[in-house]
């Protein structure tokens, strides 16, 4: 079995939250994801600061690649 919640580097789905997944083998495998936020604008500003191209920054402030 394989969960990818994905990254908070490069968000595909439209929404600047980091993500994680709690995984249960408790009775039954059952995935929970849990978002929460951070300062994805402090990142985004770091990346237009560094060699990056400029359109990372824009992919973490708008959550869409």
């Amino acid at each position: 079995m394989l969960i990818n919640v994905g990254s908070v580097g490069k968000p595909k789905h439209g929404d600047t939250q980091a993500m994680y997944a709690i995984i249960s083998f408790a009775r039954s495998i059952t995935v929970d994801f849990r978002k929460v936020p951070y300062d994805y604008e402090a990142t985004a500003t770091a990346i237009e600061a560094s060699e990056l191209p400029n359109e990372f920054a824009q992919i973490i402030r708008t959550g869409k690649y």
